[in-house]
């Protein structure tokens, strides 16, 4: 049996639950199993997209060498901030 709930819902609260006979349901909700001819093909975009993203996912989420080499840079004193650009940076986030 298959319970249906009434459309005449108010606030998201089922008010009304009716019993449906096993019978009534639409054919679109039966499963069919896929035959052996069933094929599906991305696009080229969608191929490249899904590599991107795996990709991205195999990526650390932190780059252990450019971290060293800013940290060195700070240690020695080389490491300069442009104060314009960090500025500029800052407003083009804000705005």
């Amino acid at each position: 049996m298959i319970d249906k709930i009434s459309r005449n819902v108010s606030a998201g609260y089922a008010r009304e639950v009716q019993s449906v006979p096993e019978t009534a349901k639409p054919e679109a909700a039966k499963v069919r199993p896929a035959t052996p001819s069933t094929e599906v093909n991305f696009s080229e975009e969608a191929q490249f997209l899904q590599k991107m993203t795996q990709a991205a996912h195999n990526a650390p989420a932190v780059r252990d060498d450019v971290v060293q080499a800013i940290k060195g840079r700070i240690e020695t004193g080389a490491y300069q901030v442009n104060y314009d650009k960090l500025a500029e940076r800052i407003l083009s986030i804000l705005a």
